[in-house]
């Protein structure tokens, strides 16, 4: 089942939510709520994301500390794929300064993203 909110889409896909932002997107404090209420709503157990947000534009500071804390409510681990010099230098300050609750850390590829994700995929027999 794919879920969508104006600025991002996402489907879970062997136990990990893979989600994409939408190109261009301004991200704002409103916005992320609103995308953290419709996961929450839709989302059965904790399991690691992977963020495509290479298409993101910006993303102010109560967004950001809002995903690092409240918004990181039933996830076990945050993968993000970015792709320019300045998304890194970005990705470093969010780490640094919003501390996420949960590991957190960008990816050039998606393909190790995913990879590294794989070790916080729950145990579902286990009824988690």
């Amino acid at each position: 089942m794919k879920v969508e909110t104006d600025i991002v889409e996402w489907e879970v896909i062997d136990g990990i939510i893979i989600s994409r932002y939408k190109d261009g997107v301004e991200i704002g404090l409103k916005d992320v709520q609103e995308m953290v209420e419709k996961r929450l709503a839709t989302q059965e157990h904790t399991m690691p994301i992977f963020n495509d947000s290479r298409a993101v534009k910006s993303i102010d500071k109560e967004a950001r500390d809002f995903l690092a804390n409240e918004g990181s409510e039933k996830l076990s681990a945050v993968a993000v794929l970015i792709q320019s010099p300045v998304g890194r230098v970005v990705f470093n300050f969010y780490i640094h300064f919003s501390k996420p609750k949960v590991p957190t850390k960008f990816f050039l590829s998606k393909e190790e993203a995913l990879a590294w994700l794989e070790q916080f995929k729950l145990n579902e027999e286990a009824g988690h």
